[in-house]
């Protein structure tokens, strides 16, 4: 029992500790946004290990096509888009 509770323990102070960096990475970001280049989040938020990395991957596409679509649907609305090209891209995107 002893030792989960040190194992337990182990763990909060490693979480921590890494919510800390991610809180200093984010603070300077956004303390210094001109610096900051847009394609490099990678420098903001590092997964450490390969489950998190995918998962960061997976949200990061996720929203990218959510984006596109929102854009689609925009230039559908406006009248920029036909209904057929409307439809061929929405259902290529969504395949994705």
């Amino acid at each position: 029992m002893t030792q989960a509770i040190s194992s337990m323990d182990s763990n909060t102070a490693i979480l921590e500790s890494r919510a800390a960096q991610i809180k200093g990475n984010l603070e300077n970001a956004v303390s210094s946004p001109q610096d900051l280049d847009p394609m490099a989040i990678e420098s903001i938020i590092t997964p450490s290990d390969a489950v998190s990395e995918k998962i960061i991957k997976l949200a990061a596409k996720y929203n990218a096509l959510d984006e596109c679509m929102t854009a689609v649907k925009k230039g559908f609305e406006k009248g920029v888009i036909d209904l057929e090209t409307f439809l061929k891209t929405i259902r290529e995107l969504a395949g994705k």
